[in-house]
């Protein structure tokens, strides 16, 4: 009866209002909509019988899309029989609650894709400033030898030139590393000219080369995901919360509307995984969702490439020379990730006499990674020829792996000479596991096979314990074959953990020279101002030894003082090493720059900074204070102390996210103004018994006005205005007066004392 009532009383409403009339028999009503059992709104229903209808811009709004079914127009709208949408959506009208029930499927819902993966916490402020620094060290010994070292650089953006220097024993200054890097950021690549490290992961020329080199550079992305990761598709059938577990711990809650979920980069770090979602909607349901993952490090991504492109000379006695360079070189290599399971790639280097290429593979398997190169070179008319093969597998509870490597007598590279003694064979195999909790055991094989010095093998066995209260126990043996130091060895180490920064161990060890003992005590520096120190001794077979390092670091540099005593020698020496960057028009003298620096500027002099909630620094009498330990590229936590800012300053933000680029410095604004205020009292020509009391003072500052009202004596109270002079305005019941206000430099409130206000015509009269 209620249904009943309630769709008459709509009907009869509803048709006289109607431009377009309905068919007699089908009637309208008010009703709540209920989609998979949640609320989702009111909409207006139109009834026929056994049909039902609804505008397709409602069922749009409830989540509902990419559906066909039997429409019409009507009262303006385009409405779709819901019975023309089975079997996907299926409706009943329930008359107690006077609502409609809609169930939808997944074909009806949308698509949603969710990145689980780590992304780069939003709001990070990326590095832009244009800022320069100098890094140097010097030490001197016993023997009175002095040596420096040193690194200078200039960054704009994503533009940096540097170059390193040193100053031998003797004297004698040598040029390092010296470059002109840019970084294409959208691209993650770069550009680089002058000296450039050129590594091989596999067959191929590690060394340094000074020229061009231009390739990819996932670095500068720190958290983009370049591997394969696990996908899972999920349906929620109403708004729910999703959790995402990846091997028992939890990296992901969120709300999620209704609809299907393609979730994407689920983060399983290394090897095997189990991942499991959980939907939990409004009422408590569950779904839960497990899938066993495998993550092969080395795979790229569908579409993604890696590669490097390298022109020049390569660069030769680095440490003693300074433009020692030798024969011009090609090098390339380029990778692509082909699916989800195959990533190939090849590479290829040429010099004056000589030519290298070859192609290679990766592949992700149920059992692990492997990957496979081979390549062939030519050198001086001499065939050659190399290749490497790889396995490794990452489980819950245990690891593996294995690499074997082999190369021909006269295999060369561009950097390789085929005369050079070199490994005919080498492998090296692994296997860690922990079969309880707190017990890990390790055994390493290697062994090698040079074509000029002979033969090696190694067999290792490890095992580690952690006892509790900071203690670990650690054990390792050792037998080798061939080699410089063939035999048996052996050590069990015994270590604490002291609070954060500070460790002790004692260890006892046995080799082919005899046994020996040793104790030690280290604590690490601190990330901003304070000491470290490390003291060990050792006794055995072969005699004694003992050595002590005090360590010091302030805000402008750090210094180390160490001795060495073996026997009767004594070493020993003196470093010191700071930095000076000049950033924000202001030079600083500070700790060296490592990866990268930032100048934090507050504005109030005495306020402490932190860099991840540990404490970095003071600010200085201009209220900045430069912090030069950074993470590049990655989003550093920078913040400072609001306690430490007096009562007349309005505090914005205390803490922001920012990523300098590598070398480079950015100069990091917090929002701490001065409260300004001014108080005083009017008085009409000078004279004290005449005040323009009960109006109101009008400031005109950049465009926009600053009002404050007088009291009946003339006092009034102007809060906002920046340090400066003004001309005030001043309107009360007889009339206007103007005054000439000075807003002091000092915060806080200030006193104007008596002020003159100069009476224009009167406009006005009170009687």
């Amino acid at each position: 009866m209620r249904l009943f009532l309630a769709i008459a009383a709509v009907a009869l409403a509803t048709q006289v209002a109607a431009s377009e009339p309905p068919p007699p028999s089908a009637i309208r009503a008010h009703l709540d909509i209920r989609l998979n059992g949640a609320p989702r709104g009111e909409a207006v229903v139109l009834l026929e019988g056994e049909e039902a209808w609804l505008p397709i811009d409602d069922l749009h709004r409830f989540g509902v899309q990419s559906f066909e079914g039997t429409r019409r127009r009507d009262d303006g709208k385009e409405w779709v029989s819901l019975r023309t949408l089975s079997p996907q959506l299926r409706y009943f009208v329930n008359e107690r609650s006077l609502a409609l029930e809609l169930t939808v499927g997944p074909a009806l819902l949308p698509v949603d894709r969710l990145d689980i993966g780590y992304q780069r916490p939003p709001g990070t402020l990326m590095g832009d400033a244009t800022t320069a620094f100098v890094n140097y060290a010097a030490q001197v010994d016993l023997q009175k030898q002095v040596s420096g070292y040193g690194e200078a650089g200039v960054s704009s953006g994503p533009a940096l030139l540097s170059s390193g220097f040193a100053v031998t024993p003797p004297g004698i200054p040598v040029r390092g590393m010296t470059a002109f890097t840019y970084d294409f950021l959208s691209r993650l690549e770069k550009l680089v000219v002058g000296d450039a490290v050129v590594s091989s992961t596999g067959i191929g020329s590690t060394g340094v080369v000074g020229g061009v080199t231009w390739g990819r550079d996932f670095a500068l992305d720190p958290y983009l995901v370049v591997a394969p990761r696990p996908a899972l598709t999920a349906f929620a059938p109403t708004p729910s919360t999703l959790e995402v577990w990846v091997n028992g711990a939890m990296v992901r809650q969120q709300p999620v509307p209704a609809g299907t979920l393609d979730l994407t980069n689920i983060p399983v770090v290394t090897g095997a995984g189990q991942v499991r979602t959980v939907l939990r909607d409004a009422y408590g349901r569950e779904q839960t969702f497990d899938l066993r993952a495998n993550f092969a490090p080395a795979l790229l991504a569908p579409g993604i490439t890696d590669f490097g492109y390298t022109a020049g000379f390569v660069r030769n006695q680095l440490d003693s020379a300074s433009f020692s360079y030798g024969r011009p070189v090609l090098l390339g290599r380029h990778r692509v990730g082909l699916d989800e399971v195959v990533t190939v790639g090849g590479r290829a280097e040429a010099s004056l006499d000589r030519f290298l290429a070859g192609p290679s593979i990766t592949m992700g398997t149920l059992f692990g990674q492997v990957d496979l190169e081979v390549v062939g070179s030519v050198a001086q008319g001499l065939p050659g020829g190399a290749a490497a093969l790889g396995w490794s597998w990452m489980g819950r509870g245990w690891s593996s792996g294995l690499r074997l490597r082999t190369q021909t007598p006269a295999f060369a590279t561009a950097i390789l000479d085929p005369w050079q003694d070199r490994s005919l064979g080498d492998f090296m195999a692994f296997g860690s596991i922990s079969p309880v909790a707190r017990l890990g055991l390790g055994i390493e094989l290697t062994g090698a096979r040079w074509r000029d010095v002979g033969d090696s093998a190694s067999a290792t066995l490890r095992a580690d314990l952690a006892l509790g209260m900071g203690l670990t126990l650690l054990a390792s043996a050792t037998q080798t074959v061939g080699g410089p130091t063939p035999g048996t060895s052996g050590m069990v180490t015994l270590s604490w953990s002291i609070g954060d920064r500070t460790t002790a161990q004692a260890s006892a060890l046995t080799s082919a020279t005899g046994p020996a003992a040793l104790a030690a005590v280290a604590r690490t520096l601190p990330v901003g101002s304070g000491y470290g120190y490390r003291v060990e001794g050792e006794a055995g077979a072969v005699g004694s030894r003992g050595s002590g390092l005090l360590q010091v670091q302030t805000g402008f540099g750090r210094y180390e003082a160490q001795v060495d005593q073996y026997g009767a020698d004594t070493q020993g020496m003196v470093r010191a090493a700071g930095g000076i960057v000049i950033a924000g028009d202001r030079i600083f003298a500070t700790r060296p720059v490592e990866e990268a620096y930032a100048l934090l500027r507050v504005g109030v002099p005495g306020v402490t900074a932190y860099l991840e909630n540990q404490e970095v620094g003071v600010t200085d009498d201009h209220g900045d204070v430069l912090v030069p330990s950074l993470l590049a590229r990655y989003s550093n936590r920078v913040s400072i102390r609001a306690a430490d800012i007096p009562m007349e300053y309005e505090v914005g933000k205390v803490e922001q996210l920012v990523a300098p680029s590598r070398k480079g410095g950015m100069v990091v604004r917090f929002d701490v103004t001065p409260i300004r205020a001014v108080v005083g009292r009017l008085r009409l020509d000078g004279d004290d018994t005449r005040a323009p009391g009960g109006g109101e003072l009008v400031v005109v500052q950049d465009g926009a006005e600053l009002r404050a009202a007088t009291t009946s004596d003339g006092r009034f109270f102007l809060e906002g205005a920046r340090p400066g002079a003004y001309a005030a305005e001043v309107s009360w019941r007889g009339g206007t007066c103007r005054a000439r206000l000075v807003v002091p430099e000092a915060p806080g409130v200030q006193d104007l004392g008596d002020m003159a206000c100069d009476p224009s015509p009167r406009v006005a009269s009170a009687q």
